[in-house]
């Protein structure tokens, strides 16, 4: 019984990979990767490059977000004003948050509050394109170049799905970028009125797919239909990529169902679920307990019939201590392995301090202690 159950997972397996692959054919290009540890499950054509309309916008918010604090207000540039294309309409001089630039990037697609954030960051549009560069070199994108922050069309800009993939990954490490880009409808300010511009996300994966939490969309003439989307399910988060693709949303949607059931998150270390104790050597007490004070969470490929895969705890420590042991101090670590290879790790620290025991003083070191102590002592008349 076990062993047809363990063939049923493997064929479901099979086929969910043959769907994703044949799902996502209408893309040029497509990739998905586990967040995580950044490894690819599915992906073709992934280091091909090609332009990337406005998921471009992935960056130039990034890189926003890590310059300025969102709280901080700034004052629209008249160079960003009129740029072609999606926008919200800026006005000159017009004040609002970076919070609300960034909004109107990642929801509404606007190449004007792109372009303004470019020039604050950057002082100009050329100058902020370096920047990007920088920064994915940093990320690892070694078939990606910027000459914009919005995504307009140019022979000089062009990226991969496999490299959109990585820089998705780091943006959303980034707990700002994860809030502003996971929002489906907001409101920002128009130039001080009171009236707002009413922001609803270009990504409707967000309402449609199940644990959609961030992504962006694109589109030019020459670029097609370009998509990136983050979903979380039960623990484990995948990004995906498509380039030039008619159908990306059901595309994604596919791949996505194709994905998840090779992975599971598992926990093997709760906090303070491993306890240890330590002999300790001229101390107030003979043993300290140790235990870990963070949680071991991690994601990882299914076993290959589909099963749970196996986890052993080792744990590191010393025969004994000696006195005094501080509280917290890291005296070991546990250690956890995928058969022989491991997968990470967490310290195991003393619960208690444990203070070194003062010797037994015989009669005569008594009597020395009392006059030393007594000779010390000024004399008061």
């Amino acid at each position: 019984m076990k062993k047809a159950v363990s063939c049923i997972l493997l064929f479901l397996c099979l086929i969910h990979a043959f769907s994703a692959a044949v799902f996502a054919y209408s893309a040029e290009a497509y990739c998905v990767v586990e967040t995580e540890s950044g490894d690819t499950v599915f992906a073709s054509n992934e280091n091909k490059r090609l332009p990337m309309a406005s998921t471009t916008k992935i960056m130039t918010a990034l890189l926003m977000l890590e310059l300025f604090d969102p709280a901080e207000t700034v004052s629209v540039p008249r160079e960003a004003c009129g740029t072609e294309g999606s926008s919200v309409y800026l006005i000159p001089g017009e004040e609002m948050t970076v919070e609300a630039l960034v909004s109107a990037i990642l929801l509404n697609s606007a190449n004007d509050a792109a372009a303004a954030g470019a020039i604050l960051a950057g002082g100009s549009i050329s100058s902020f394109a370096e920047m990007m560069n920088e920064r994915a070199e940093e990320i690892g994108m070694k078939d990606t170049r910027f000459v914009n922050p919005h995504g307009l069309d140019d022979e000089g800009h062009f990226t991969t799905a496999h490299d959109l993939a990585l820089l998705i990954r780091e943006a959303i490490r980034n707990p700002d970028f994860l809030r502003i880009s996971g929002t489906y409808r907001t409101e920002i300010p128009l130039n001080g009125t009171p009236g707002e511009r009413l922001l609803i996300n270009h990504n409707k994966l967000l309402r449609t797919l199940p644990g959609c939490i961030s992504g962006k969309t694109g589109y030019t003439k020459a670029a097609g239909r370009c998509l990136v989307s983050v979903c979380e399910r039960n623990g484990v988060t995948l990004a995906a990529v498509t380039l030039n693709d008619p159908d990306d949303w059901d595309d994604h949607a596919a791949l996505y169902e194709a994905a998840f059931p090779l992975f599971t998150a598992v926990c093997p270390a709760e906090k303070n679920e491993w306890r240890f104790d330590i002999p300790v050597t001229g101390g107030t007490s003979g043993l300290v307990t140790v235990s870990n004070p963070e949680a071991f969470r991690t994601v990882l490929r299914r076993s290959a019939d589909g099963g749970e895969p196996e986890i052993t705890v080792r744990p590191v420590l010393p025969p004994s201590l000696s006195a005094p042991v501080e509280e917290g101090k890291t005296v070991g670590s546990l250690v956890f392995f995928r058969g022989d290879t491991p997968i990470g790790s967490v310290s195991l620290n003393a619960e208690t301090g444990i203070p070194q025991k003062e010797e037994a003083l015989s009669f005569w070191q008594k009597l020395c202690r009392f006059f030393r102590k007594l000779l010390s002592t000024p004399l008061t008349l």
